[in-house]
């Protein structure tokens, strides 16, 4: 990328699940079940954390 690239576009997605069992691709190794605060304390990445606390204000905001 040049240096004229000042915003690179990223997605996130979220996906409500019901026992069902989830099967990784090759190129994950591995997955949890985590509630926010401790899925948002293994995120590095302020984009990530964002993207988490929009599915989590958005989930939330649904249940009231």
């Amino acid at each position: 990328m040049g240096t004229d690239v000042y915003v690179i576009p990223e997605y996130s997605f979220g996906v409500e699940v019901h026992d069902e069992e989830v099967y990784l691709s090759g190129e994950h190794m591995e997955c949890a079940w985590l509630d926010y605060e401790t899925a948002r304390g293994r995120l590095y990445w302020d984009n990530n954390k964002t993207a988490l606390w929009e599915l989590y204000s958005r989930l939330s905001a649904m249940q009231t």
